[in-house]
């Protein structure tokens, strides 16, 4: 019988952080206010052993994850994130200006993610420690349609030691789920089991 968190529907909410390699600390998370998709799946090596003419054993070895986010909104914070950018404000309302330039010829920047369902029970909250886009957020425009961008990411273990790729946690009290509001709260999600420093 299903118990908390187990039977999934709407995505709650989506918080990310940049991520910093080099001493494996978050900067501020970011809620993504219009999230219309989110999904990933996992990329395994696989061989198989052949002797005496039959095959005697398999690998199947989960490596890395890939994944999406599909955006209805110029998310101007978020977008600055993931690509690594920088976005600019000028002006006072009612004449406020955002910038996001995009600027090629260098890699996309770190990411974690944290993502909230609704449950007919309870939540389920799935946190991706290291994420990297796998290119800049696409644009297209359709007529009659609200305007939607999807990214693809790659999401990998943040410690070759720890061998750890995302944690699925679930509670059966749904505000027991506190979304992060600095990155030592984002980081505290994972606790110790999956970064090394």
């Amino acid at each position: 019988m299903p118990t908390y968190g187990d039977v999934l529907y709407n995505l709650q909410g989506l918080w990310i952080a940049s991520l910093d390699i080099s001493d494996d600390t978050y900067g501020t998370p970011v809620f993504a206010e219009i999230v219309t998709k989110f999904s990933y799946e996992f990329d395994v090596a696989e061989d198989e052993l052949m002797a005496y003419g039959l095959i005697v054993d398999v690998l199947a070895i989960v490596k890395k994850a890939t994944g999406s986010i599909q955006f209805g909104s110029m998310d101007y914070p978020v977008f600055a994130i993931i690509t690594g950018q920088t976005a600019n404000t000028s002006g006072t309302t009612p004449n406020e200006v955002r910038d996001l330039d995009l600027q090629i010829g260098t890699d996309n920047s770190y990411f974690g993610a944290w993502a909230q369902f609704q449950s007919t029970k309870g939540t389920a909250v799935v946190g991706l420690p290291k994420c990297k886009l796998t290119g800049p957020p696409p644009f297209t425009i359709e007529e009659n349609a609200f305007r939607r961008g999807e990214v693809t990411m790659k999401m990998l273990a943040p410690s070759t030691l720890k061998k750890r790729l995302f944690r699925l946690r679930t509670f059966e009290t749904v505000s027991d789920f506190v979304a992060p509001t600095n990155g030592t709260e984002f980081k505290a999600l994972w606790g110790t089991d999956f970064h090394d420093n």
